[in-house]
């Protein structure tokens, strides 16, 4: 009988500081997310740039100027959709959730309002990126 409450008794304190690290790890997580802005700038130029790489490669022979404002809204929706995102994961994982169900629903439709807006360009601008003419 007393080996059986030193074992409990050894499960309890294992559970109870691997909860401890377990919640210490996220909230370092979350923190270094967003402290750290340089993350979203690097992810959404990661997601833009194949797009300006075809862009160069096929269209270098066209007499048209390279087009600056595409890619910069690309980057900015891209920009935005990642910080929204990551500002709804951290209140969704947050011990104390400081949220209500407008604000959830808002940042939702949001998300999927600039996500169709950056599909959509990507859409409408692939055979220009492909070397296609008449880009507009």
């Amino acid at each position: 009988m007393a080996k059986n409450s030193i074992r409990e008794g050894r499960i309890r304190i294992h559970l109870y500081f691997s909860q401890k690290v377990c919640k210490l790890k996220f909230n370092n997580y979350m923190t270094a997310l967003s402290v750290n802005r340089k993350w979203p700038v690097f992810i959404s130029l990661a997601t833009v740039l194949p797009f300006i790489l075809m862009e160069i490669i096929n269209r270098k022979f066209f007499p048209e100027s390279f087009p600056y404002f595409l890619f910069g809204m690309l980057w900015l929706l891209m920009l935005i959709i990642i910080f929204i995102f990551q500002s709804l994961v951290k209140n969704l994982f947050s011990p104390v959730p400081n949220f209500t169900i407008l604000n959830l629903m808002i940042r939702f439709a949001s998300l999927i309002l600039l996500g169709y807006c950056w599909i959509s360009l990507i859409i409408d601008q692939i055979p220009c990126f492909l070397g296609g003419t008449n880009c507009d």
